[in-house]
């Protein structure tokens, strides 16, 4: 699959990134070898591989599930430049990204 100027246009528009047609060009070039890369990737027949979670060998530490009362949702709000508290919760007023 190859990147199109149109896509990286609307990839641009997506992301919020203003980029003129030089830089566009440049994206194009970079996303196409990302990709190449992925697939690269995808053609190794992993098939006979040990399935792992982690390549470091630790062990998890647990500790005890414990309940505590904190403010940590009215905290963070407090910090957000457009915030709502509604009742016992708030929420984050964020601009329109969807047509």
């Amino acid at each position: 699959m190859r990147i199109t100027d149109d896509d990286v246009k609307k990839i641009a528009r997506l992301s919020r990134l203003k980029i003129d047609d030089t830089q566009c060009q440049s994206y194009q070039q970079e996303l196409d070898a990302i990709l190449d890369f992925v697939a690269q990737l995808d053609a190794v027949d992993t098939s006979d591989a040990n399935i792992t979670q982690s390549v470091a060998r630790q062990e998890l530490r647990l500790r005890d599930d414990m309940a505590i009362e904190q403010k940590i949702p009215e905290d963070v709000l407090k910090n957000s430049a457009h915030s709502l508290m509604i009742g016992e919760g708030g929420v984050y007023v964020v601009p329109k990204v969807v047509e």
